[in-house]
């Protein structure tokens, strides 16, 4: 009989301990989806991309490129390599060297090459590159130099490094196309497709309520 009712405790303490065990399960969360968008002077076609996700990308006929927020963006011809700059929604020019400004030096110098570059030569139907430019793209830095002081360069040197291979690089022109050209082209498609000069900024007409203390770096904002 004493067997039996300690047989019984024993059991009682075995499940009792069975019941009261933390069991754990792994959970894998799907990853964020991918975020899509677009480099533009007016959409590029043909630009290479890279970031921590994508290893190596190439730009759409829509100039569409795929992102993850918080990543960092290359975008590059061949070998020639543009500063990175954050992933968003819309990049451009004034982008890659952060700045607002449209004849900012390097910008100018960039939206140059990219209508040069331009197969047909029409950048206002979208700007689309050869693989010729990957073949043939290159930015030869001088010791020392960066690649940020190479699109820096006045615009006789950067010509000078630049129309060495423009030629061969499947574009419609061999020469860098005029700078006032560029620059309108820029701004007119900015103003009319996008509707401002900095795409990534939001219009504070289009929110109901009270705005609180919006910031911009660099700048002084007021909200009326």
């Amino acid at each position: 009989m004493k067997l039996t009712k300690i047989a019984a405790l024993m059991g009682g303490v075995i499940l009792v301990t069975a019941c009261g065990e933390k069991s754990s399960t792994n959970v894998t969360l799907p990853p964020d989806p991918a975020l899509t968008g677009v480099f533009v002077d007016s959409p590029v076609e043909g630009i290479n991309y890279s970031s921590a996700s994508v290893e190596n990308g190439t730009t759409n006929a829509q100039g569409e490129y795929s992102y993850f927020r918080g990543e960092q963006l290359a975008f590059s011809i061949g070998q020639l390599t543009f500063p990175e700059t954050p992933a968003s929604s819309v990049i451009s020019p004034l982008d890659l060297f952060a700045t607002d400004n449209p004849f900012n030096q390097s910008v100018v110098n960039t939206l140059r090459l990219l209508q040069s570059l331009d197969t047909d030569g029409d950048p206002s139907n979208g700007i689309s590159l050869s693989a010729s430019a990957g073949d043939v793209a290159v930015a030869t830095l001088d010791e020392g130099q960066t690649i940020e002081d190479f699109f820096n360069q006045s615009d006789a040197d950067f010509a000078a490094d630049v129309e060495v291979w423009l030629g061969s690089a499947g574009g419609a022109s061999a020469t860098l196309v005029d700078k006032a050209q560029a620059i309108s082209h820029f701004v007119n498609y900015l103003e009319a497709e996008l509707g401002t000069l900095f795409p990534n900024t939001f219009d504070v007409t289009r929110f109901t309520g009270d705005i609180y203390a919006p910031t911009l770096e660099g700048r002084s904002v007021s909200v009326e």
